[in-house]
């Protein structure tokens, strides 16, 4: 856990700084100084600014990180409403190496650890200048292709969540009122001024556990993230692939409603086929019924007009018969005679 620690070594030199009396024409101003509250850095006025740095570090690099983090200026509305005065605590206006001195001596023999919220502790890491999305990490090496291919996409994803975690920043340090020269990363010391701070301030072993420990606090730190950013992925791998089967149900469900409706308009259409074909086909049965009546009809009339001549006929040849008949008889009369 990265909090704000206030070292016991810089309380003997400044218990005894404040024990040594003061000139006497300093008096009533040194007293007045001690009376009066410290003033808060410009930016953030009343607000309790916390200092992030791994434990046993030196009142050096502590000065020098408090510097660093009085440029930032970060204001964040959980100082104003959750920050509670901690001995031993650097904030409240303590900028500078003098600052973090008082801060350390205030803080008595045991000092105080202080825990501060996760976001400080990312834009602080920032401040410090943790390892970049561009490059590896200590003891990572290259992979194939496809490993090439996972890092760069990560890379994207955690480009992206960082945009979203800044510009929530900005969000906040607009509301309170904090300048952009205040607000903005570009006076942040890089990465190896930090550590050329750690390991200088003490003396050979001394300096190097400082640079490990802050070493091994920021790759835990790190871990953390990493492991809850693959958790927030994970998520939004679950819910676009939710996502994705409910949209593959609601296609799935058009298509059905879609292929109802055409089974309907078939049935319809079919009805109406077979309606229209029942009526064509009795139109076609009455008109050649009526057709064969016609034609019979006019049969049993040519059969009447037939009979008729054929009884003519037949009349004509009887009376052609019987007057063959009276001529016999004539002819026979006169031949008696």
């Amino acid at each position: 856990m990265i909090s704000a620690f206030t070292p016991p070594a810089a309380a003997p030199a400044a218990a005894a700084a404040a024990a040594a009396p003061p000139p006497p024409a300093a008096a009533p101003a040194a007293a007045a100084a001690a009376a009066a509250p410290p003033p808060p850095p410009a930016g953030a006025a009343g607000l309790s600014i916390p200092l992030f740095l791994p434990h046993g570090t030196s009142p050096h690099a502590a000065a020098a990180a408090l510097h660093m983090r009085a440029l930032m200026g970060i204001c964040e509305e959980s100082q104003q409403s959750n920050s509670v005065p901690v001995p031993g605590a650097v904030g409240n206006g303590a900028v500078g190496s003098a600052g973090a001195a008082a801060a350390g001596g205030a803080g008595g023999g045991g000092g105080r650890w202080r825990v501060v919220g996760r976001e400080e502790k990312g834009a602080f890491q920032r401040v410090l200048g943790r390892s970049s999305l561009g490059t590896l990490k200590e003891g990572e090496e290259e992979g194939g292709e496809e490993g090439d291919e996972e890092r760069e996409r990560e890379r994207d994803d955690w480009r992206g969540m960082r945009g979203e975690r800044e510009g929530r920043w900005s969000q906040e340090r607009a509301r309170f009122g904090a300048s952009p020269r205040q607000c903005g990363e570009a006076d942040a010391e890089p990465e190896a001024q930090v550590r050329e701070q750690l390991s200088s301030d003490g003396s050979g072993s001394e300096g190097s556990e400082e640079v490990r420990r802050w070493e091994e606090g920021r790759e835990e730190e790190d871990e953390d993230e990493e492991e809850e950013e693959e958790e927030e992925w994970e998520r939004r791998e679950r819910k676009e692939e939710l996502q994705r089967k409910e949209q593959e149900v609601w296609r799935l469900l058009r298509e059905t409603s879609v292929l109802k409706q055409m089974a309907q308009v078939q049935a319809q259409a079919r009805v109406q086929f077979e309606a229209q074909a029942r009526v064509q086909a009795r139109a076609q049965l009455e008109a050649q019924a009526r057709a064969e009546a016609v034609a019979q009809a006019r049969m049993q009339v040519q059969a009447h007009a037939f009979m008729a001549s054929q009884a003519a006929f037949l009349a004509q040849a009887q009376a052609q018969a019987q007057a063959q008949a009276q001529l016999h008889v004539q002819a026979r009369a006169e031949a008696k005679r």
